[in-house]
């Protein structure tokens, strides 16, 4: 009769484990899905930062080309004010 429990205790250790093993393994296997979805995730994340970055860059170079432009006319149009002053106090000189 101990024969009989030791290879019934035997056996149902073994089905446990088994079990236990089969349930760990679909755990396993799950995380790792989870993982990779993740990396993607985050891949695709740091592509996108990426290109805003770029983006930035290109926006800051761009206003930076229009703020010297602005400066150039602001500085054309001083100037032609100030010769257009000149041409009136002169003629109003005249009289």
């Amino acid at each position: 009769m101990s024969v009989f429990f030791f290879v019934y205790f035997y056996i149902l250790y073994f089905l446990i484990d088994q079990t236990q093993n089969i349930i760990l393994n679909e755990r396993i296997a799950h995380y790792e899905i989870e993982i990779k979805e993740y990396q993607l995730k985050l891949d695709q994340n740091v592509q996108e930062i990426r290109s805003l970055i770029d983006q930035l860059q290109s926006l800051q170079e761009e206003k930076t080309a229009h703020e010297q432009q602005l400066n150039k006319n602001i500085e054309i149009l001083k100037t032609s004010h100030q010769e257009l002053q000149i041409e009136i106090d002169e003629l109003n000189e005249r009289g």
